[in-house]
């Protein structure tokens, strides 16, 4: 009988250190106000349809013009509201079985055989939303019919601003909203993909004291330079333009970036929103808002206001918002076929996209594995937030 020693086991692996929570893929659907509809999309006389956050929505008019949000499914047999129904009174009905919805999602009567007093236990859920600056907002957080924070716009001056305008949007594959906002602390995307000259960090990438994410930056834009053939780039060397670029992620899936151009270029100042909602299974939908700060007072812009309804500003808006869109479909052209790793291998000057992806977790819903972070305080005048 063998009295050999049995073989020692083998050595157990050393488990993999925990990988930080800001470095794991970030969720699709995250926390925040989105835009889905613009309000011209939403009639006083019928309901509009629309997904969201892979949930099939019902946006309507009550009696007042108010904007209203419910789940499509009827409570009642699934019926889906916005497909046949209507809009009576200011109250949702419900094709089917003619069930009549208010605001709220609580059944207040039908037009059929049923008895009014035996219905108004039905309620679908409502959504919390806004109607502001020619958007209609959603809000997706942990309770929909309550959002927790306000909408992130508000925060900024308008006065003086033209009325925004926005474009129909553009559908694209994107694993998470959170990928429009980390640009931001990706300097260097702006010289490779959107062509401009970097000539000066104003302001390096960071949380700000409103509790937003951004970067100021001095570039400059050369007529030619995206164009494939190299042939053409000479010709920025006799048209470009110089401007500074404050860019700023307020929410989940709003950016908003102002650019200053110089005196020669009639210091016009620009706003672009970029906003993003996700629809679901890996979808999400684009758009561009565009305003112009009104500086143009003599009487040549009086007189067309008078004459058109607009000033030069006005006139300005559809020409820097066709901009805006074409340039941002390079940005979509990447994210549609990006991955998420959680062991980048970033170059010298690139550690700025760590803080953001810690700065970017507060958005994370609770399933997640992050507690989103309650909005941050902002600061009084002349003094730091905490």
């Amino acid at each position: 009988m063998s009295t050999a020693p049995l073989p020692e086991p083998a050595p157990r692996p050393s488990p993999k250190p925990a990988l930080p929570r800001h470095m794991q893929a970030p969720p699709e659907l995250v926390h925040g106000w989105f835009a889905p509809l613009r309000s011209q999309e939403v009639a006083a006389d019928r309901p509009t349809s629309f997904t969201y956050m892979g949930r099939e929505l019902v946006a309507f008019r009550d009696e007042a013009g108010k904007v209203r949000v419910l789940d499509a499914a009827c409570p009642h047999f699934g019926a889906h509201l916005g497909h046949g129904g209507a809009v009576i009174e200011g109250k949702l009905r419900c094709p089917y079985h003619k069930l009549d919805f208010d605001g709220s999602g609580r059944c207040a009567g039908a037009a059929a055989h049923y008895d009014p007093s035996r219905v108004r236990h039905l309620r679908t859920r409502s959504w919390d939303c806004r109607e502001a600056y020619g958007m209609i907002w959603v809000w997706f957080g942990p309770n929909p019919a309550k959002a927790d924070r306000e909408l992130a716009l508000d925060r900024l001056d308008w006065e003086g601003w033209t009325t925004p305008i926005t474009n129909d949007g553009l559908e694209l594959k994107v694993a998470t909203p959170l990928w429009l906002a980390e640009n931001i602390a990706d300097l260097a995307h702006l010289r490779t993909v959107h062509c401009w000259d970097l000539e000066q960090v104003v302001e390096a990438p960071g949380e700000r004291e409103d509790g937003s994410f951004g970067v100021t930056v001095d570039v400059r834009w050369r007529l030619g330079a995206r164009l494939r053939d190299p042939r053409f780039h000479v010709l920025g060397n006799w048209v470009n333009s110089a401007f500074r670029l404050s860019v700023r992620a307020m929410d989940a899936g709003m950016v908003v970036a102002e650019a200053q151009l110089t005196p020669e270029q009639g210091n016009i100042r620009l706003r672009n929103i970029v906003l993003i909602h996700p629809l679901g299974n890996g979808k999400a939908r684009l758009r561009v808002m565009v305003a112009v700060r009104r500086q143009w007072e003599g009487l040549p812009s009086k007189m067309a206001r008078a004459l058109t309804g607009a000033g030069f500003e006005e006139l300005l808006d559809p020409l820097f918002l066709a901009i805006g869109v074409s340039d941002f479909q390079s940005d979509a052209l990447v994210w549609e076929r990006r991955v998420h790793l959680e062991n980048p291998v970033p170059l010298a000057g690139e550690g700025a996209f760590i803080e953001f992806r810690k700065w970017s977790t507060r958005f994370w819903p609770e399933e997640s594995g992050v507690e989103p972070r309650a909005e941050r305080p902002r600061a009084s005048p002349g003094k730091r937030a905490a």
